[in-house]
């Protein structure tokens, strides 16, 4: 995941899933109770560790923890 290819496959990625995000705030801002975590989850800037070493995708155990600690925080539970 180097190089001029990847970084662009990277920004497109990204900009794809703000767009989904943009779409989901739409549509629940039009939803009165709507469950949703703001994006928060997207914008957080995760560290090389909160990745699977097997295949560095999938989040690690610590990943999955930041997301569960993120999500819970901005969740109505909270």
């Amino acid at each position: 995941m180097a190089g001029p290819q990847a970084e662009a496959a990277r920004r497109t990625a990204s900009a794809r899933l703000a767009q989904y995000n943009a779409v989901l705030s739409s549509v629940c801002a039009s939803v009165a109770r709507c469950r949703w975590d703001g994006g928060v989850v997207f914008r957080h800037l995760f560290a090389r560790t909160d990745f699977s070493t097997v295949d560095y995708f999938h989040p690690s155990v610590a990943g999955q923890r930041a997301i569960a600690d993120i999500t819970w925080r901005a969740g109505y539970w909270a």
